[in-house]
């Protein structure tokens, strides 16, 4: 029976190419987490497939492995040992919480001179927030209490840290990100915002070019969707909107000009005018636009002054 006692060794005696915290006076642990194979020949490690993956093409899921150094009264353990990881929010003293306690894959792991590799899967729970894991183990297996290894912080690698939450994808690629779905119905891109009327899912902004760009298949025999609205209204906003107001203030010959940068110079432009029921001057309902000479107007034989229309503007 592995008497176990408690002790903390300084960071400057942790064995170099292990990161960890050494904990026990009985039993010391020194625990590295990575993601790949072991690269010590003198690691047992079992085989396990990461939940999820192992097919061609597969998702990787959220197994990754962890390597630990394992001493009992200061000489590495050979054997097995039950080994279980606790997930924190951060520390326990400084008001961290267990979010989840899992035992690890295998929960009864091998350990050869001290050197074990297992397998821990906490779910989808690595989503850009601070977390620290817990290793706690019992030698041998099946007997005595877990006993803890000590609180550590999980540290991103630094390309992770460009896909955490708020990160900014800078390069000179001609597509910054791609994102790609091939399950059947599956999305590509999803974005969502739940807190505020002026919360944006997905935004895009181009200075030049194309802030938001919706395609779909070119097909003209069976044409896709490229846009579509499932429920909620249409906004649109800006110096220049697409939607806004025409104050029609001089008529000549029945007909008053329009002038927007949207569709100024431009015959493929689509105009949809609405007559908007204002007072005291009623719009006349009979209206169309047409283009002449780089200018677009609205006409009808009863437009005057004062009325008002909506208009929404489509460029081709």
């Amino acid at each position: 029976m592995v008497e176990v006692l408690v002790k903390r060794n300084s960071w400057l005696n942790v064995i170099k190419g292990l990161v960890g915290i050494i904990a026990g006076l009985a039993l010391t642990g020194t625990t590295i987490a990575q993601v790949g194979s072991p690269g010590s020949k003198d690691i047992s490690s079992q085989s396990i497939t990461p939940m999820g993956g192992g097919g061609p093409d597969s998702p990787l899921g959220t197994t990754f492995s962890y390597q630990g150094l394992l001493k009992i009264n200061g000489v590495p353990y050979t054997g097995n040992c039950d080994v279980q990881f606790g997930l924190w929010n951060g520390f326990p003293g400084s008001g961290g919480i267990l979010i989840t306690t899992v035992a690890a894959l295998p929960a009864v792991t091998s350990v050869t001179n001290g050197l074990f590799t297992t397998y821990v899967d906490f779910g989808n729970q690595f989503t850009g927030d601070y977390r620290n894991i817990e290793p706690q183990v019992r030698c041998p297996t099946g007997s005595g209490t877990y006993q803890s290894l000590g609180n550590q912080v999980i540290y991103p690698t630094p390309y992770a840290l460009g896909l955490r939450a708020g990160a900014t994808i800078t390069g000179t690629a001609a597509t910054a990100l791609t994102a790609i779905s091939a399950a059947p119905q599956g999305t590509g891109l999803y974005g969502e915002a739940d807190n505020g009327t002026n919360a944006w899912g997905v935004a895009g902004y181009s200075g030049s070019g194309i802030g938001v760009l919706a395609a779909s298949d070119d097909n003209a025999g069976t044409p896709h969707t490229a846009l579509k609205i499932a429920g909620g209204k249409l906004s649109v906003g800006g110096a220049v909107t697409p939607a806004f107001v025409l104050y029609v203030s001089v008529v000549s010959g029945g007909c008053s000009s329009m002038s927007s940068p949207l569709f100024n110079a431009d015959p493929n432009a689509m105009i949809f005018v609405t007559p908007r029921q204002t007072t005291p001057t009623v719009p006349a309902h009979d209206v169309r636009v047409l283009y002449n000479t780089g200018i677009w107007y609205l006409c009808s034989p009863s437009l005057a002054p004062g009325m008002t229309y909506n208009v929404l503007v489509i460029n081709q």
